[in-house]
């Protein structure tokens, strides 16, 4: 895949309007604070920043597809929770690494749903914390 990008691929600030493919090389999400935060506040920034990123190297309007390579087993978990599929495995590949595909309109949607997801899950448990189920009462889940 990289080795197939020419000089006709690489577009100037001033032409972003005319991209329509993107290619992440990976999304580094490590955490000093161990495995259980990483999901969470990689989504949180996906779901913050990633637009606004996008508009910095194209015109999100016009971006019809995104392709990423995976450089871990859970990086490679985040990358399918978030709607990409893979295209090419490894061993296809001359650097061991399974490149991926997803359409940034599923993207864009699925970060969004996952965020929004974790914010009424975070929401639901704060009000558990404030007003804990009577004792005779069962907590469902």
């Amino acid at each position: 895949m990289e080795q197939d990008i020419h000089e006709d691929c690489i577009y100037t600030p001033g032409e972003k309007h005319l991209i329509r493919n993107l290619y992440f090389e990976s999304i580094i999400t490590g955490s000093p604070k161990g495995h259980s935060s990483l999901p969470i506040k990689a989504l949180t920034c996906l779901a913050r920043d990633f637009v606004p990123l996008i508009s910095r190297i194209c015109d999100p309007a016009n971006l019809e597809s995104v392709y990423a390579l995976a450089a871990s087993g859970p990086g490679e978990r985040f990358m399918k929770g978030l709607g990409f599929d893979q295209v090419k495995s490894g061993q296809e590949r001359a650097d061991q690494r399974a490149l991926y595909f997803a359409r940034f309109s599923t993207l864009k949607a699925r970060i969004s749903e996952l965020y929004n997801r974790r914010l009424r899950k975070n929401a639901k448990n704060e009000e558990e914390i404030i007003h804990p189920p009577h004792p005779g009462q069962y907590r469902r889940r």
